[in-house]
């Protein structure tokens, strides 16, 4: 059996507005540099990115040993070609149990791929900082946190999770917020490769169809600490089986 890589794949959903891209880096390079920021015990792992709008994919799924997918403009109920391709991909490493992470529209994605079900809310908006609170504590979650805070930007929410999955965070706005399932997926519908500054930056490009209301309290929100380190951490110690000791 070929031996799979400490190496992560970023499946690439989407390109950031060109009017943000002389400002704040591509969504890929914001994966890259939470990476690079979590700390000398994850540096041993490896990135390689595939952009999926453009049907980028492994020849063979050992080029990774986990794959996550980045936000989108786009919804996943969509019928463009490259969503439904991934939609596959993601059915096919959820059948070899390999790792996969969801984020925003791949944690939607993987829902609606796996029986779940994903739609426009009827909340509107969900933007700015959002507190989950952990509803199932895994050994992989280190550092613990019994609620953790993350940027979000989304109208679409899963509605129904796949018949497999177990919910382990939930937020009032956002009720099926992080997912598990077995040990080889794993979803958060927020960001933590978003930075506040770029959050706010899409809310107020947005402004005229979220309403000024909404951006003005997720604004404010955004004065809450958030703990996008602390969640990538998780990310790795999942995807990888990092043991971290803290003695």
């Amino acid at each position: 059996m070929r031996k799979i890589k400490k190496r992560l794949g970023i499946l690439r959903c989407d390109t950031v507005l060109p009017e943000f891209q002389d400002r704040f880096a591509t969504y890929s390079k914001m994966f890259c540099n939470l990476h690079a920021a979590v700390g000398a015990e994850y540096k041993d792992i490896e990135i390689k990115i595939y952009n999926v709008e453009k049907a980028e994919y492994p020849s063979d799924l050992n080029e990774c040993g986990a794959y996550i997918t980045t936000g989108s403009r786009a919804s996943v109920y969509q019928q463009a070609e490259w969503i439904k391709l991934l939609g596959q991909f993601i059915i096919e490493l959820n059948q070899q149990k390999r790792k996969l992470v969801g984020i925003c529209f791949g944690h939607q994605l993987i829902a609606q791929a796996l029986g779940g079900q994903t739609r426009k809310s009827d909340k509107g908006w969900g933007i700015g900082i959002h507190i989950s609170q952990v509803v199932e504590h895994c050994d992989w979650m280190t550092p613990s946190m019994d609620a953790f805070n993350l940027v979000v930007s989304h109208q679409d929410q899963v509605m129904k999770l796949p018949c497999n999955a177990r919910l382990i965070a939930t937020n009032e706005f956002c009720p099926n917020s992080s997912f598990i399932i077995d040990d080889h997926i794993l979803s958060f519908q927020g960001h933590p490769e978003f930075s506040k500054q770029y959050s706010e930056a899409l809310m107020l490009h947005r402004l005229e169809i979220i309403g000024e209301q909404t951006v003005r309290d997720a604004q404010r929100s955004l004065k809450l600490k958030s703990d996008e380190i602390e969640i990538m951490k998780w990310i790795l110690n999942f995807c990888f089986d990092i043991e971290i000791d803290h003695a």
